[in-house]
């Protein structure tokens, strides 16, 4: 894609896009709703009609084409079955739409439901399926077709927590079995992290940053990026330098490089507006040493089996922080009092801009 635009009416929703995805890359476009990941593979499967720039399939340009000469497969997150037809019916309707014999059409459903593992429905009819059943065919619906690219919009949304999870390794495996191109769209950053083999994060049309999902997890190149991967969010706290005093203020503490490590030695303090700090990363210190860590007290508590989440208020701070700490151990209780630090590796620096130093 080479500044790809669209906008409706005075609206722009992809603003000049670029984005080159190799062949066979399970690419994830991830983001918050409305900013434009789905109109962008609606582009690509010519169902909408972009204002400029240019899409590239392979070495032919396919914003130049009809949708149905662009050999891409689109799965949409409502499954899209005709209702009246089997799942064999539904998986061989396009095949059977180009003319294709009833051979032809019977050994790619079989292929196709073999992959999918499927085979025992195909006499079935939609409404006798499961939500997971469905999206199978759909898939499986695509996968006869033998697209160049393979569009998934939002496809597991509608499905139940442990319905997706299963779906997600669904997903996975068939990508390694058929070797396909696969354009992913999804607001969930769970399915972002664990399917793709890069992300795109789109904000208001335009890529935040691109690359592997560790990438972006642990070297955001802002606060947008590094606030929407990761549950819960990477805490910011907001910091500034008083040079008179040649001290930091985050809310209301005076806090030297001994209570944050980041902090010890920087070249251009009066750059740094905030530093973000994952849950995880905080480590807690003896509450009586003053000198160590930044003062907070526990708000509220959230058990997650293997983990909890204690969220602090920090005096000054709006935000709580959160922190995240070992169910084994010993869980502090609310209202309880903590210091908390974090390494200098651990810390984010950003500067006014919200961009990473």
């Amino acid at each position: 894609m080479v500044q790809v635009r669209k906008s409706f009416g005075a609206e722009p929703i992809v603003r000049g896009i670029d984005l080159d995805i190799a062949h066979g890359e399970f690419m994830v476009l991830v983001g918050a709703s409305g900013c434009g990941k789905s109109t962008l593979l609606r582009l690509i499967a010519g169902l909408e009609r972009l204002d400029s720039g240019q899409i590239w399939i392979g070495d032919e340009r396919a914003d130049q084409l009809p949708p149905a000469e662009r050999r891409v497969a689109m799965v949409f997150q409502n499954y899209s079955l005709y209702p009246h037809m089997t799942v064999a019916q539904n998986m061989g309707f396009a095949l059977k739409v180009a003319g294709e014999s009833k051979a032809v059409i019977r050994e790619a459903v079989g292929r196709a439901a073999e992959i999918l593992r499927i085979g025992h429905l195909l006499d079935r009819l939609p409404r006798a399926l499961s939500g997971g059943e469905r999206q199978r065919v759909a898939i499986g619906r695509a996968i006869v077709r033998k697209p160049r690219v393979f569009l998934f919009d939002e496809p597991l949304s509608n499905l139940d927590a442990a319905l997706r999870g299963e779906m997600r390794h669904e997903l996975l495996r068939l990508h390694e079995q058929i070797g396909a191109t696969i354009l992913y769209v999804t607001h969930d950053q769970t399915e972002a992290m664990t399917l793709g083999t890069r992300i795109a994060l789109l904000r208001k049309g335009s890529v935040e940053q691109q690359g592997t999902p560790l990438e972006l997890f642990n070297h955001p190149r802002n606060q947008y990026v590094g606030a929407f991967l990761g549950s819960p969010p990477m805490n910011q706290l907001r910091v500034s330098w008083r040079a008179a005093e040649r001290t930091w203020q985050i809310g209301a503490h005076t806090v030297s490089g001994r209570m944050l490590p980041a902090l010890a030695s920087l070249p251009l303090p009066e750059s740094i507006a905030a530093i973000g700090v994952r849950p995880e990363a905080w480590e807690l210190v003896d509450p009586n040493a003053a000198e160590d860590g930044i003062a907070c007290t526990v708000g509220w508590i959230e058990h997650l089996g293997d983990s909890v989440i204690l969220f602090c208020s920090l005096e000054g701070e709006a935000a709580p922080v959160a922190v995240r700490r070992p169910a084994s151990g010993a869980v502090p209780a609310r209202g309880e009092s903590l210091r908390i630090t974090a390494s200098a590796a651990n810390c984010h620096l950003f500067d006014q801009r919200g961009e990473r130093l």
